[in-house]
Formats: structure tokens, sequence, C-alpha cells
């Protein structure tokens, strides 16, 4: 029996569209986009690619402390649209959509016998939980990987190289633990029978976003350092204590996969076929993505700490591989001999169950959004800081901490955001009234205003795990520069 696309056309849907509704609802305003937001809206705003909240040293001039692929991004999304959590998300969504579009293209083009196991593979996709962890924390891995999903396809339809040259470019300036793969990728391309012409062409290709960045840096390589390299090491394999290997390759994914085990299996099953295909099957060029993945989590080992953020890009990897390591795998267990050629009725019904516990963290977290829906709404947040605040045109205003203050503040020219890392760079000096919006324990220095309360009660809880929405969001009005100083952050 053959599995109908309609289905699963539907079921993707149903995932989109979820995604699309709750955009700006999960998770409330968060730290991690507002940082990568920061130097774009500074950008737009006065000019400068600067980012004043990032604690490092001469990020208020210039912004080094990061790849700027995310900001580049936002760049052009707050160039276009209004400056709002769902506009500034909207690009996301969109770069989570060309990740699935280029993942199934990919698939089809290299297992194009076995159409159930694409469909198969691409609905337990839009389940993973460190798929939808990068969708929601708006950092670069994201549009990182709808970019490595797309050259994945390329190569292996052996087309477009003009293009591939560019997407590696851009691969290079969103984050150093994706170098192996842009190395991949690069080292592919380059030794590829061309002309003269069209490898100097591919080289400029490939060089042109890097040299941007140090074009931004006026090549100074000391700000470099003193920004990229003393950020990175705070994110290096010694920010970590304990068993290394236990950290890599069991830790990192337990808090995203409590849900979704099976994972964790796969994963490691994923070394063990990536290391046979190398050996037994020796042929580089038609091996980039079980290369890429081994060099990536290799280097990832030695050099990048085992935090579970990064894991969505070895997840694409693994999910790229999966139908042909379900095929071997799968025909070894006697009474099963699942065939990925003609599915069985009781087999696609196993499968739907398997689905629908895969599925179940995705579906709760969308019906838990949907009961707390004024809980999370920015707007009812704005009202309540338009009225506790009432900014007025002729004072300066500054805001600490938590990133709905940001999105707040982009809509007020004469208030600032930063936050506590950063408040070595700022005094009360320079602000008639300085404000701490913040849900940690209330500082004793500071006097707190008001607290925003609102109901958030679940009517039925699904899961025990920690909720965030905007309510005990509480206003501190900071006095003097003692009260600021209590603040302050590592």
């Amino acid at each position: 029996m053959s599995i109908k696309k309609t289905p699963a056309i539907i079921f993707l849907s149903i995932v989109f569209v979820l995604n699309l509704i709750h955009l700006n609802k999960v998770p409330i305003a968060w730290i991690d986009e507002i940082m990568l937001l920061d130097p774009a809206w500074n950008f737009i705003d006065k000019g400068l690619f600067a980012g004043p909240m990032w604690p490092h040293k001469g990020a208020e001039s210039v912004f080094l402390a990061y790849l700027p692929l995310s900001s580049f991004i936002h760049v052009i999304d707050l160039s276009i649209f209004p400056a709002e959590i769902f506009y500034t998300r909207l690009p996301w969504l969109i770069a989570y959509i060309l990740l699935c579009y280029f993942l199934y293209q990919y698939l089809a083009a290299r297992y194009l016998l076995l159409p159930n196991a694409i469909l198969l593979v691409l609905c337990l996709f839009v389940c993973d939980e460190a798929i939808n962890h990068s969708l929601r924390n708006g950092r670069v891995e994201m549009p990182s990987m709808a970019i490595i999903a797309a050259l994945f396809y390329l190569n292996i339809r052996s087309i477009r190289p003009s293009v591939q040259a560019v997407l590696i470019s851009l691969l290079l300036i969103s984050h150093p633990g994706l170098y192996p793969i842009a190395l991949v990728f690069a080292l592919n391309l380059l030794t590829k029978k061309a002309s003269i012409l069209k490898r100097v062409q591919y080289i400029l290709s490939i060089s042109f976003f890097p040299f941007i960045y140090l074009y931004m840096a006026d090549f100074n390589f000391q700000a470099i350092y003193e920004q990229l390299i003393l950020h990175g090491k705070e994110h290096d394999e010694t920010a970590i204590t304990g068993n290394l290997f236990q950290h890599h390759f069991i830790d990192r994914f337990l808090p995203l996969y409590k849900y979704q085990p099976w994972m964790l299996v796969f994963h490691i099953a994923s070394y063990v076929y990536c290391i046979y295909s190398i050996i037994l099957r020796w042929n580089p060029r038609t091996q980039i993505l079980e290369w890429a993945f081994l060099l990536t989590a290799t280097f990832w080992f030695f050099n990048l700490a085992p935090f579970n953020r990064y894991t969505s890009i070895l997840s694409l990897m693994m999910f790229l591989m999966l139908p042909g390591f379900l095929q071997r795998v799968l025909s070894l267990f006697g009474f099963l001999r699942i065939n990925l050629q003609s599915l069985r009725a009781w087999q696609i019904a196993l499968y739907l169950v398997f689905l629908s516990i895969a599925a179940a963290p995705f579906m709760i977290r969308h019906f838990t959004i949907a009961q707390q829906w004024e809980a999370r709404n920015e707007y009812k947040v704005y009202d309540w800081l338009d009225k506790e605040i009432a900014p007025n045109a002729n004072e300066k205003i500054l805001i600490i901490d938590e990133a709905i203050g940001f999105y707040y503040a982009m809509k007020h020219e004469n208030i600032d955001f930063t936050l506590p890392y950063s408040l070595d760079k700022y005094s009360t000096e320079n602000y008639d009234r300085v404000y701490y919006l913040s849900f940690r324990e209330a500082p004793k220095l500071a006097t707190k205003q008001h607290e925003y309360l609102v109901n958030d009660d679940l009517k039925c809880k699904l899961s025990n795990q920690k909720i965030y929405t905007y309510n005990h969001l509480t206003l501190y009005q900071v006095n003097n520069e003692e009260a600021l100083r209590e603040l302050k952050r590592k």
C-alpha cells in the first residue's frame, strides 16, 4: 500500500498555519531575538551597525560580537515591515518553510524509490523538538538550516554552482560552528571540473560576505578578537565541566528530546551509519552529507560547548539520511520486515500512532497558547507601559532587562533599552528616568512601581514544564547610580 500525499499535506498545512497564527505568541518577547535585532535596529534608526546592549568592548560603535547573518536579515525585515514581534519573526517562519521545501526536494532526489519514506520523514521533521526550538528562539540556526538544506539539494542535483557559492558565503557569516559544513561544500565546489574563470568567480562569491564583515570591522582584527572571539570563548567546551562524551552524545539531547527519546537513538546511530558508509563505500564526492555530519560533530566536540540550542543542525542532517538508514535497519527485523516502498495497512496505522506521539509536544504547546492568548498579548503590555511610564517626548528614558521593553522602546524615539549585562556603559545622569522591567526577584534599591497582572491559568495543563507569559511582569523605578549598579549581571 502506498501512502497518499493528501493526508500528509493536510498535516503539514496544520503545522504551518498554527506556527503562523501563534508567531508572536510563542515565545513571548525573547532575549536571543532582540540581541540580534539590536544592531539591525540601530542601523535602521541611526545608520550605525552597532550593538549597544551587548557587553563586549566596542560593540556600541560597530557590532562584531556575533556573525551578522541574522542581523542582516533583520535589516531587511525592519526596512519593509513595522517593528513588531510578528514581523521580526516572519523571516524565521519563511526560512522554516524553505527548509521543509528543500528537505523534501533533497529526499525526493536521493530516495526516488522510497516515496513513502519521504512523507514519513517530512511529517516527523516538522514535529521534531530541536527544529521547533530553533524556529522559536530567534537565533541563527533556522536561516542557517534553510541555507544548508538548499545546498544539499543543489549539490545532489549538480545544479546552479554559482548559487551554491553565494549560499556558502552566507553560511560563513552565520556561525563558526557551521564552518565544517561550509568547508565541505566549498571544497566540493572548487574541486569540480570548471574553467579557471569559473573557479575565480566561485572563490570571489564565497569570499563576498566574509569580506563585508571584515570591511565593517575596518579590518581591525583586534576588535574582532575582543568581540567575536572572546564572545565565542564563553561558549566553547570549557564552559561545561564533567564528562565531555556524555555531554556531547547524550546530555545535549535530553532537554529537547525528553518526550522524543527515539531521537537520541537516531543521532547515535547516525554516527555509525556515516562511518560505515565512508569506510565501506569510499566516494567523498557522493558522501557530502556523511562528511558534513561527522566533521561538524567532531568540530563541536573539541571546540563548542554542548548546548542543546545547536542540536537542530545535527538533527537536520540526520533527517536527510534517515530514509536510507531506516530502509536498512528495519529490514533486519524478521517479522516486521518493513519495506518503505510498499507499506501494509497495519504498518501505516503503527506509524500514525508513532506520529501522534511525536506531534504531542507541538500540539500541547499550541493548545496551551490558545488558552493563554490574553496573557501573551504584547499589545496589552504596551498599553500597561504607556499608562505606568507615561512617556514624555521631552524626557530621555531608559528601560532595562525584559525583551518586551526593547519592542516598546522601538516605538518611542526618546526611550532606550539595554540588558543588565551592559550597564557599565550607562549612567542615570544621562537619563531623566530609568526603569527596570523584569520577572526576576525584586532588587533592593529600586522602587517597585507596578506589577502586570493577567489571568494565565490553564484550564487543562498537559505538561509540568515552566510556561512563560507576561503575567507578573514588574516595573521598578531606578532612582540613582547605586540602584543602577545593583542591577548589573554577568
